[in-house]
């Protein structure tokens, strides 16, 4: 829904609670005949028929006037990030004229993009765009915060090839600077590794390499290529 929207929605459930209480404002004025108990009634009645109304009503106008903000904060901020490719938090407000929680949620939202626009590096506390850093770091930050992720959006992000990003993130699994797991049958790159059941196995069911070592029964091992945890099940071999 626009902020537009929102906003108007929200005035219209305030004036339908205030007509809500007029309405049991003269409703009890012809039942009791009297002022002060009219008015007491019809105040009773109106807080659980009109105030929720009300309530969320001034609810969704503040949302609307708070989405609008960020809209123009975010379309502005974008543009900037994207001429400089590096700034700060502090810095983009400033140089904006906006609050540094605006910023901080433009960056949350970009962040969220598939592809990300948006990254925040917590090495030295500056938003990044992907292209803007290393892109082994780029593929870090991308998928910090996030349980998986595709090699086409690394890809997209990045500029780099999937094969590329691949050999990068298995350098780093053996040098243990990435912890997570590459599934090469599904394109998918999880940021924990996932323990993979199997009955009998000569080659990762991640990646399809073949493995240097049998895996007995109720064994637990990493595939040494693609970090993999492969868990060979108690029972008879598949045929």
């Amino acid at each position: 829904m626009k902020p537009q929207h929102t906003q108007w929605f929200g005035v219209i459930l305030i004036l339908v609670s205030f007509v809500v209480g007029l309405i049991l404002l003269v409703m009890s004025a012809g039942v009791l005949h009297d002022v002060a108990p009219s008015w007491a009634s019809a105040i009773v009645l109106w807080v659980g028929l009109g105030l929720p109304e009300t309530g969320l009503g001034v609810w969704l106008v503040q949302k609307g006037f708070r989405d609008e903000t960020i809209g123009e904060t975010l379309e502005r901020f974008a543009t900037l990030l994207e001429e400089r490719g590096e700034i700060g938090v502090e810095e983009a407000a400033a140089e904006l004229r906006v609050a540094s929680v605006d910023i901080a949620e433009s960056i949350e939202i970009l962040s969220r993009h598939d592809p990300p626009s948006a990254l925040m590096d917590p090495s030295t506390s500056t938003i990044v765009t992907p292209r803007s850093v290393p892109f082994a770091q780029a593929v870090l930050l991308i998928l910090r915060g996030r349980d998986q992720a595709t090699l086409e959006m690394l890809s997209e992000a990045t500029g780099i090839d999937s094969d590329r990003i691949i050999a990068v993130l298995e350098d780093m699994t053996m040098a243990g600077k990435f912890l997570g797991q590459i599934d090469l049958s599904r394109g998918i790159v999880y940021t924990k590794k996932r323990r993979t059941p199997v009955k009998s196995v000569s080659s990762c069911p991640s990646c399809n390499r073949e493995l240097p070592w049998p895996l007995k029964e109720g064994m637990q091992k990493a595939c040494p290529f693609c970090a993999a945890i492969i868990f060979r099940e108690k029972g008879p071999e598949l045929e």
